[in-house]
């Protein structure tokens, strides 16, 4: 939730033709992240990169395709 709060994002469910996942996704645009998915693939394959770590490489990721809001 800090992620979503952070950048202004709502949990959504996805779906595509893999299946259904649960997203962020910023209003009504096509950006979403997957912060389950970018952890769980991690683990699985023994990739113990922090928490914190990825949380700032997908605000990293995302911020820039977001549109500038005033005053920041």
């Amino acid at each position: 939730d800090l992620l979503a709060a952070g950048l202004g994002m709502d949990w959504v469910v996805y779906e595509d033709s893999q299946g259904r996942s649960r997203a962020l996704r910023y209003r009504q645009s096509d950006e979403y992240l997957f912060p389950v998915t970018m952890i769980s693939r991690r683990r699985e394959v023994g990739n113990q990169t922090p928490v914190t770590v990825i949380y700032q490489k997908a605000r990293d990721i995302i911020e820039p395709l977001l549109p500038a809001q005033p005053f920041q």
